[in-house]
């Protein structure tokens, strides 16, 4: 695989929180990604394993403690050139992050002008991105987030994370908290903006039926490290014990 074929490239990043001591806590230990461009890739694993903390080193909300990652050549580590690699990112947060004191569209309003679009440009691209997501009545661009359900959060949250086109989009637990028949109209709406986008994704997430509706690719995190890598049908067909383990997991929670 050609390093110009890929959208971003990590190379042995390593997490260890704590000093050094015998208390640090090694969270990742020497993960490799090469994630080629318009693929949705899927990082499965159980809560606590660090994948949240992988998704903002790759954004650059955490340092890593080693390692680096490149996007078209540019560095998470370069923090003179910091806008540009975050200009490719958009970032749908796990709670949706939304600001309860502004309206939903005054929360994607101001995404865009802290990026430098003009004001009356903004509200336009707003209207746009929320009814693309199906959200696109104006009385719901009015309400503030505690008068949302939590799918339309979801909405809201992901039509911000689109506002500006971005070529990588990251989805951190995106269907968490919601219920089943939520859940997986979310999870649809993901897989469609991402390929009308044309836009490569990365998605962290527990929950398999989520996995199978985006990835073109699933990976697992386990102790650290990629535990198992591979296409949905090599997930089918998998001796890995971890990953079993996780199937069996899911297949116990979907028969209570």
């Amino acid at each position: 695989m050609s390093q110009m074929s890929l959208a971003l490239c990590s190379s042995k990043i390593t997490k260890i929180f704590g000093d050094g001591s015998s208390h640090a806590l090694p969270v990742l230990q020497g993960i490799d990604l090469r994630i080629e461009k318009g693929a949705s890739w899927v990082v499965l694993g159980r809560s606590g394993v660090g994948k949240s903390v992988l998704l903002k080193i790759l954004l650059g909300l955490l340092p890593m403690t080693s390692g680096d990652t490149l996007v078209d050549g540019l560095s998470v580590r370069d923090r003179a050139h910091r806008h540009s690699y975050l200009s490719y990112f958009g970032m749908l947060f796990q709670g949706g992050a939304l600001f309860d004191s502004m309206t939903i569209l005054g929360n994607i309003v101001f995404a865009l002008t802290e990026r430098g679009v003009s004001r009356a440009q903004a509200i336009e691209i707003a209207h746009e991105k929320l009814a693309a997501v199906g959200l696109g009545e104006r009385r719901v661009s009015s309400l503030f987030p505690s008068e949302l359900s939590g799918g339309m959060k979801k909405r809201a949250a992901l039509a911000r994370a689109i506002a500006l086109d971005p070529k990588i989009l990251l989805f951190d637990e995106p269907t968490t908290g919601l219920d089943s028949i939520t859940s997986s109209k979310i999870a649809y709406l993901l897989r469609d903006t991402v390929q009308t986008l044309g836009a490569t994704a990365i998605t962290i997430t527990h929950d398999l039926v989520t996995a199978r509706v985006l990835a073109d690719r699933i990976c697992l995190l386990e102790d650290g490290r990629i535990a198992w890598q591979g296409t949905q049908a090599e997930l089918e067909t998998t001796d890995n014990p971890q990953m079993i383990d996780l199937l069996k997991a899911a297949q116990g929670e979907r028969a209570s």
